[in-house]
C-alpha cells in the first residue's frame, strides 16, 4: 500500500511539473514570438502586432520543386530556373508547388518575363502571368505598378529575349522590388528573380547570366529557402491619373472663335492649337473661344496637353501628362477609357518624346494619328481626332527638331473642327497579315508606309522621288535620295556606314 501511494506521488508531481515546464516554454516561444512581431512592425513601419501563423505547405515538394536545402518552419523554400535559348523553358516553383512549367495545363508561358505572385501574408499564389518584354514594357509596367500591393512577392523567370521592349520605367522600378542587377542584363541574357513590391535595392534574391560570345546565356538559376520579408517594405507611390472633370475645367482667356476671322458652321467649333517656341514659352489650346489649355491653366505643362470634346461641342476632360519624367501608364488608360466619338485634341509643349510608349503611339493612332510614330526628342506635334475615327485624321501636324538640343519650328494653328467626321477625313488604310501594316497617302503618291516581316520597316516619297527608307536585317538601315541619284544611305553590320552621291554617279 506504501509503494503504491508512493508510485502515485511520484507520477502526479512528475505531471504537475512537465504541464508547469511545458507551459513556461509556451509562454517562452509566444513571448519570443510577439517579440519578433514587434521587431518588423518597427523595421517595416507596418501594423503587424501578432506573430504570423506557421507555414503551411506539403510534406512532399512538387515533381520538379526539389532542392538541397532542408527548410526550417518560418521559412519557405522556392527554387527558379530561367528559360535557356528558345526550347528550354523557365521553371518557378514556391513553398514545394510547381507555379510555373510549360506541362502545366492552361499554363502561361514563353518569351520575356514569366511572373509567378504570391501574397506575402498568407503564401496564396495570386498572379500567374507571362509578359512579352521583347516587343514592349507596356502591360509588364502596368501590372507591377496597380495589380501588386506592397509586400508582394514577385517571382520572375526570363525565356527567350527579354530585355529589348524593357525601358527605364520599367527597369527603376524593378530596383524598388530589389533587384541590384537588372539593369546589366542585355540582349539574351538570362535572368531570374525573388523581389518584393517596396523592398530596397539589392535586397532580392536574383541571378544574372551573360550570353557572352554565345547565341544565348545560360539557364539562371536561384534556389533555397527565403524568410519573408527580405528586408525592409517601403510602400511606394507614383503619379496620380489628375484628370479636370465638367465642373472642374478652368477657363482662362476667352476671344471670339479661337482668333479665327470666320466663323465656323452650325456643326462645327472653333479651336486654335499652340505648340509653343521653347520651355519658357506655353502650350495653349483654345475650343469654342474658351482656352482651357494655357499657363496656369489645367495644370499645362511639359509633355502632352489633352482635351477631350464631346458631340456638345463642350469640354468634358483635360489631362496634362508629362512623359518626359513619368511613364505613359496614366496616359495610356486616359486613352483607354475615351467614350465613343469624342474629339480629342493633343498640343505637345518642351519635350513629350523620352518616356511615350509604343502601346500609347499605338493608341493615337487608332484615334486618327498618321505621325505619332515619328515623334523624338524635342519634336512638336498637334493633333485633333476621333474615338472610333476609320482612318486618319485631316487634322495633325509634326515639328522636326533636328539634330542637337534645339527645339523644333513652334505650331500655331487655327481651325473649324466638325462634330462629326465622315469619309472624306479618310485618308489612309490599314492592313493585316504579312502586308503593310498601315500607310497614308498625299494626293496621288504614298506619304510613307510600314510594313511587317522582312521588308521595309517604313518609307516615304516625294512626288516621283523616294525622299527615304528605313529596312531591316542586314540591309540598308536608311538612305535618302534626291531625283534620280541617291543622296545618301546607311547600313549596317560589316557594309558602308554611309555614302554620299550627287548626280547619277
Amino acid at each position: 500500500m506504501i509503494i503504491l501511494v508512493s508510485i502515485t506521488v511520484i507520477f502526479i508531481n512528475t505531471y504537475v511539473l512537465s504541464q508547469r515546464n511545458f507551459s513556461l516554454v509556451s509562454d517562452n516561444v509566444l513571448d519570443r514570438n510577439f517579440r519578433k512581431g514587434e521587431q518588423i512592425y518597427n523595421r517595416n513601419q507596418t501594423k503587424l502586432f501578432f506573430p504570423q501563423p506557421l507555414v503551411q505547405r506539403s510534406l512532399l515538394p512538387d515533381l520538379g520543386c526539389e532542392i538541397d536545402d532542408k527548410c526550417s518552419d518560418d521559412t519557405i523554400p522556392y527554387k527558379a530556373i530561367s528559360g535557356e535559348g528558345t526550347d528550354k523553358y523557365p521553371i518557378i516553383c514556391f513553398n514545394n508547388k510547381l507555379l510555373i512549367h510549360k506541362t502545366l495545363k492552361d499554363t502561361k508561358i514563353g518569351r520575356g518575363l514569366n511572373v509567378a505572385v504570391v501574397d506575402s501574408k498568407t503564401y496564396d499564389v495570386k498572379f500567374i502571368e507571362n509578359f512579352d518584354t521583347y516587343l514592349e514594357e507596356t502591360f509588364f509596367l502596368r501590372f507591377l505598378r496597380l495589380k501588386l500591393n506592397d509586400g508582394d512577392i514577385a517571382i520572375i523567370a526570363s525565356h527567350d529575349e527579354m530585355t529589348y521592349g524593357l525601358k527605364d520605367a520599367s527597369l527603376t522600378l524593378l530596383e524598388n522590388y530589389g533587384s541590384q542587377t537588372i539593369k546589366g542584363v542585355k540582349y539574351r541574357d538570362s535572368y531570374v528573380m525573388i523581389g518584393q513590391k517596396g523592398l530596397a535595392r539589392g535586397k532580392a534574391i536574383e541571378m544574372h547570366q551573360s550570353k557572352g560570345r554565345s547565341d544565348f546565356g545560360s539557364a539562371a538559376q536561384i534556389s533555397g529557402c527565403a524568410k519573408f520579408p527580405l528586408g525592409q517594405i517601403t510602400p511606394l507611390s507614383f503619379p496620380t491619373l489628375e484628370v479636370n472633370k465638367e465642373g472642374k475645367i478652368a477657363v482662362g482667356t476667352t476671344i471670339k472663335n479661337c482668333g479665327l476671322t470666320a466663323t465656323c458652321k452650325e456643326n462645327e467649333f472653333a479651336a486654335h492649337v499652340y505648340t509653343g517656341k521653347d520651355n519658357n514659352d506655353e502650350p495653349k489650346i483654345c475650343v469654342d473661344g474658351k482656352y482651357v489649355i494655357a499657363k496656369g491653366i489645367n495644370d499645362a505643362g511639359r509633355g502632352l496637353n489633352v482635351v477631350v470634346v464631346s458631340n456638345g461641342k463642350e469640354v468634358i476632360r483635360t489631362g496634362h501628362f508629362d512623359t518626359w519624367k513619368d511613364d505613359s501608364t496614366n496616359l495610356e488608360i486616359f486613352l483607354e477609357n475615351l467614350e465613343d466619338n469624342v474629339i480629342i485634341i493633343v498640343v505637345s509643349f518642351d519635350e513629350a518624346s523620352l518616356k511615350l510608349s509604343q502601346h500609347s503611339k499605338t493608341l493615337f493612332f487608332d484615334l486618327g494619328s498618321a505621325t505619332i510614330q515619328n515623334l523624338k526628342y524635342r519634336d512638336v506635334w498637334v493633333f485633333v481626332g476621333q474615338k472610333g475615327i476609320q482612318g486618319f485624321s485631316p487634322y495633325e501636324e509634326i515639328s522636326y527638331a533636328g539634330f542637337g538640343s534645339t527645339y523644333a519650328p513652334l505650331i500655331d494653328k487655327r481651325m473649324c473642327v466638325p462634330q462629326a467626321w465622315g469619309k472624306n477625313s479618310i485618308r489612309a488604310f490599314r492592313m493585316a497579315g504579312n502586308g503593310c501594316e498601315w500607310m497614308g497617302m498625299a494626293a496621288n503618291g504614298w506619304e510613307w508606309m510600314r510594313m511587317d516581316g522582312n521588308g521595309f520597316e517604313w518609307m516615304g516619297m516625294d512626288a516621283n522621288g523616294w525622299e527615304w527608307m528605313r529596312m531591316d536585317g542586314n540591309g540598308c538601315e536608311w538612305m535618302g535620295m534626291d531625283g534620280n541619284g541617291c543622296e545618301w544611305m546607311q547600313m549596317v553590320v560589316n557594309g558602308w556606314e554611309w555614302i554620299g552621291m550627287t548626280g547619277n554617279a
